[in-house]
């Protein structure tokens, strides 16, 4: 019996997964609930992967009893031999103004959904390669730059919940050390696929933009510097990350990288970037600071510059520009 190896990405048809995804050499299967996504990005997902087209089902990792029956099913499909040996956790939810509102549906959605998860991966002991998406929600106020080193105390639910899941995953990378762990803390991703087919649909800065000039309104910006990352550095740098983790299988590895630009921007500077790479004004009235937000937010990266041999390579000017090209083909 032919045994075949998959990846499994959670949460694939979120941003950065499905900008991840064409990426993966190999199979891919795809859990999602589709709570804050769109099917229709499982095409343009397909349209770009290497190899076999990804499977996709539809799943709740809130769900212990959904998630367990997934894993069952999908190792004894009764044909060929199918086994999960990585997963990439990307599945969650993100908006830090909401987390606020509802602090405990984000609890279900990031830590107990992971600890369902984590459950699985125990059940099922191939898999080696675990990828958290985190997020630099977890250092707060921090003083910036910002190294993997510095304190976490989070400000928010949502970034609260981001650490509590990697102590979660502390611990259970030393009851299980055969499973290697990599964290990326993403900072601020901008931009879409070159190509037109993967696009944007979060609350992200960027989409807010594209909303506000579709509906003929002035932006609400808010004070604060924040680090501005292309998505597909990000993604190029997730697959750096499982290759340091399979290439140090036997050491039992713990890390978590911070995936910036290492540079600051106002969300105004960002508008006129946008402007000055596309020709479109953006209008827009200032209003202070919002609940949540922290004044300064910049990434060190010299941790991933040394361990990865990562470093952005892709220019706002060019984020922009993309985005540009996929919004107005829609």
């Amino acid at each position: 019996m032919t045994i075949i190896n998959y990846t499994l990405v959670t949460g694939g048809l979120g941003y950065i997964a499905s900008h991840t995804i064409p990426l993966i050499e190999g199979r891919v299967v795809i859990v999602d609930n589709c709570s804050n996504s769109n099917i229709d990005t499982l095409k343009g997902i397909n349209a770009l992967v290497r190899d076999e087209p990804v499977d996709f089902y539809h799943v709740d990792l809130t769900d212990a009893e959904q998630l367990a029956k997934f894993f069952d099913e999908f190792h004894n499909d009764g044909h060929n031999k199918r086994q999960i040996t990585r997963v990439l956790h990307f599945a969650g939810l993100k908006s830090v103004s909401d987390s606020l509102a509802e602090p405990e549906l984000y609890y279900d959605h990031n830590v107990k959904a992971t600890v369902n998860l984590l459950d699985q991966i125990r059940r099922f002991r191939q898999i080696e390669t675990l990828v958290f998406a985190s997020s630099a929600a977890v250092y707060g106020a921090a003083q910036s730059p910002i190294s993997e080193s510095i304190k976490c105390i989070p400000t928010t639910p949502y970034g609260a919940t981001k650490l509590k899941v990697e102590t979660i995953l502390r611990e259970f990378a030393s009851s299980y050390p055969t499973v290697n762990i990599g964290m990326l803390r993403y900072f601020n991703p901008v931009g879409v696929h070159p190509s037109g087919l993967l696009g944007e649909q979060s609350k992200n800065l960027m989409p807010m933009v594209l909303k506000s000039l579709k509906e003929g309104k002035e932006m609400t910006v808010y004070d604060g510097i924040r680090d501005y990352v292309s998505v597909l550095d990000v993604a190029r740098a997730c697959m750096l990350v499982i290759q340091y983790l399979e290439y140090h299988r036997q050491a039992n590895v713990f890390e978590s990288w911070n995936l910036g630009s290492g540079q600051g921007l106002s969300v105004k500077e960002i508008l006129e970037l946008f402007k000055a790479s596309t020709g479109v004004h953006v209008p827009y009235r200032e209003a202070g600071k919002r609940e949540g937000d922290v004044d300064v937010l910049i990434s060190d990266i010299t941790k991933a510059k040394a361990q990865l041999d990562w470093q952005p390579c892709v220019s706002l000017d060019q984020s922009f520009k993309d985005l540009w090209r996929w919004y107005t083909s829609q």
